[in-house]
């Protein structure tokens, strides 16, 4: 993809239609038709946006439909994908991750169909996965009510590996059949430990601060609002919400000339690069 991919949190995008006259609106509506960048869309977006609550709907759904956007994989697949990089690098191949595709159907795990973003939404809206999106919800409140109890904190590595147990390949890419099981802890060792699967390791530091952080009580959005963080590793420029865009910052600094919560630090960007 040669232009920018720009990833703005759910609220963000929404900015962008209630205050079309901004200039930073307009700023970024003039990269996006000019082809120097394109919007970044996750099943985030999918999940928050076909919410029946969400009162722009209808006007967000028009103005998706009318910009160059990317879908971003879901978090499993882009944590799967890093896996498989790092087990690249630890037989000596060096293949890089793919994060976004230009596809919802591909990016759902199906054939590409050329299906606008309305469309999409149009089927998240459905009430079972609804059902089962509140679901997922309330298991998120029961974790973040955890806090210092939850499993990430006092083993941050055993999810991983058990990750890396479960779904680490057993054949090289050269098609060469490992004699046995690579040991998780010595694969993290040679890949770089967690910080060598960049979005998962991301998600993994924010979501660990929020849950030491004796102050913070989460709201039923910041359960998603946390899955919209680990992309920012991959897209070119980030806008999250004020707290979630200074713990990214925090957790990894070398994000900090490209994650902010203010639309128009990432137009003055945008500007930036097209001198």
């Amino acid at each position: 993809m040669n232009s920018d991919v720009v990833y703005l949190d759910t609220n963000h995008v929404s900015h962008l239609v209630r205050h079309p006259t901004d200039e930073s609106t307009m700023t970024f509506l003039v990269a996006l038709k000019s082809g120097k960048a394109s919007l970044a869309l996750s099943i985030v977006h999918l999940i928050e946006l076909a919410d029946p609550n969400f009162i722009s709907a209808p006007a967000v759904r028009e103005f998706l439909d009318r910009v160059p956007v990317v879908w971003c994989t879901t978090p499993d697949d882009l944590w799967f994908a890093e896996l498989n990089a790092a087990f690249g690098r630890y037989v000596g191949i060096h293949d890089p991750v793919v994060p976004f595709v230009h596809d919802v159907n591909v990016m759902l795990g199906g054939n590409p169909l050329g299906a606008p973003p309305s469309r999409a939404l149009e089927a998240f809206e459905d009430p079972k996965l609804r059902a089962r999106i509140a679901v997922l919800r309330d298991r998120g409140m029961a974790f973040e009510a955890l806090k210092r109890d939850a499993l990430i904190v006092r083993e941050p590595e055993f999810l991983l590996k058990r990750m890396i147990n479960q779904r680490l390949p057993r054949n090289t890419p050269a098609g060469i059949v490992l004699p046995a099981p690579i040991d998780a802890g010595e694969f993290l060792r040679a890949t770089g430990g967690i910080e060598g699967l960049p979005s998962y390791s991301l998600m993994h530091k924010v979501a660990n601060s929020r849950l030491r952080d004796t102050s913070f009580v989460a709201k039923p959005s910041d359960v998603f609002d946390l899955m919209h963080v680990g992309y920012s590793v991959y897209a070119s420029f980030t806008a999250l919400e004020r707290s979630h865009a200074a713990r990214v910052r925090s957790a990894r600094p070398s994000l900090s000339d490209r994650v902010v919560h203010r639309l128009d630090k990432v137009t003055e960007w945008l500007r930036c690069r097209a001198v």
